[in-house]
């Protein structure tokens, strides 16, 4: 694993806070819980496919946003905070298409990544 890039990594994660006018509006930090989550599922994506996140962002729902891109197509997985579940969606982004969505828990990371690889 690229140790510096993952370091790297944890320390943003760790410093995620809710935008202010988010906060206003009741929106929460991410929890240490879906913190730790996010983590986990960003190791286990760089075991399986040496490619870690573009973006990693706080939700709407307290949890955390990551997403990978290969040209057109990005694979997008929002980590919850309530019950820790994990969405995730392949997107088309030059045709604006959806072309995979599925709650982690139905789906095994190992069919998303494949999908993944199939339409990238």
């Amino acid at each position: 694993m690229a140790y510096d890039d993952i370091y790297e990594i944890c320390d943003k994660i760790c410093g995620i806070k809710a935008p202010e006018h988010w906060k206003e509006e009741g929106v929460e930090d991410p929890s240490e819980e879906v913190m730790e989550a996010s983590i986990g599922l960003i190791c286990d994506i760089f075991e399986k496919i040496e490619e870690f996140p573009e973006v990693i962002a706080p939700t709407v729902e307290n949890g955390i946003y990551l997403r990978y891109k290969r040209d057109n197509i990005s694979m997008v997985f929002e980590i919850y905070n309530e019950d820790l579940s994990v969405g995730c969606l392949i997107n088309n982004d030059k045709d604006k298409e959806i072309l995979f969505s599925e709650d982690l828990g139905s789906s095994s990371l190992e069919q998303v990544l494949y999908a993944f690889e199939m339409e990238s």
